[in-house]
């Protein structure tokens, strides 16, 4: 499966990983912030990676409290090992290419 990710999405992937808290498993991060220890240049790919590792299960997104007319950075799981419904595409995909 992470062979199948565009390298944005593997580069934020590995970013989220590092940078979790231990104790919670969350990583609080800015767009740019994520951005930047990625190496992708755009808040637009940014965006884009985080949604499509989302709809694949490989991450929560837990939106960030609104402060006025501010709001706190995302948090983010990584949920490689946890969802269910990852680990089933996984497990799918694998299978395919063994019989094919």
């Amino acid at each position: 499966m992470f062979g199948q990710l565009s390298p944005s999405e593997r580069s934020i992937l590995v970013v989220l990983t590092i940078f979790r808290d231990l104790d919670s498993r969350l990583t609080r991060m800015s767009y740019e912030a994520m951005g930047r220890y990625a190496g992708v240049g755009s808040g637009a790919t940014v965006s884009r990676s985080l949604k499509r590792l989302a709809r694949l299960h490989a991450i929560q997104i837990h939106q960030g409290a609104r402060i006025g007319a501010t709001r706190e950075c995302n948090a983010y799981r990584v949920t490689l090992e946890d969802d269910p419904k990852f680990l089933d595409a996984c497990n799918c995909k694998s299978a395919s290419r063994n019989f094919s």
